[in-house]
């Protein structure tokens, strides 16, 4: 997670995993969970 646009170019780039800004991340974990 990272919220530079240069750092998360250098992660996608390094590691082919495009990182997520830390409040999607936040969101994610406080959002309700799907039940199928």
């Amino acid at each position: 997670a990272t919220d530079c646009p240069l750092a998360q170019a250098q992660i996608e780039q390094a590691t082919g995993v495009r990182p997520v800004h830390p409040i999607q991340v936040l969101q994610a974990a406080y959002s309700p969970a799907k039940v199928e």
